[in-house]
């Protein structure tokens, strides 16, 4: 399923990015169905499972689902809670909701961890 899940990713990111230029709900409705197949799958890993959560979390916020959105961001940290970019893209959506605390709080995090991987990197030069 590896080549599967990283077509199915390239293709959710691409059809997002193109509903937010056209404005087209139904782009954003083939992204669900296909983010909902893959994250049915059993086969794919925890870390690409996080980021299908943080993608669809993009998804359903797009479709005004704040609940459903804050779940799956929720979600993808737990299942990769060392991935700053998940913490980033966490950030975003606290922020387009106007709880800045809670986006610097993210962003504070994702800094870390940054920070931790760039000291672990030097340990090993």
């Amino acid at each position: 399923m590896g080549s599967d899940v990283r077509a199915i990713e390239g293709k959710a990111t691409t059809l997002m990015n193109l509903a937010a230029l056209t404005e087209n709900r139904s782009i954003i409705q083939e992204t669900l169905g296909d983010l909902n197949k893959v994250l049915s799958s059993e086969n794919v890993p925890e870390a690409q499972r996080a980021h299908f959560h943080s993608l669809r979390g993009q998804t359903y916020f797009n479709l005004g689902d704040r609940r459903r959105a804050r779940e799956d961001y929720d979600e993808s940290i737990r299942l990769d809670p060392q991935n700053d970019i998940l913490f980033d893209n966490r950030a975003r959506f606290w922020e387009a909701l106007g709880r800045d605390e809670s986006a610097d709080a993210d962003r504070a995090r994702a800094k870390a961890i940054r920070r931790r991987m760039l000291e672990k990197a030097k340990e090993r030069d």
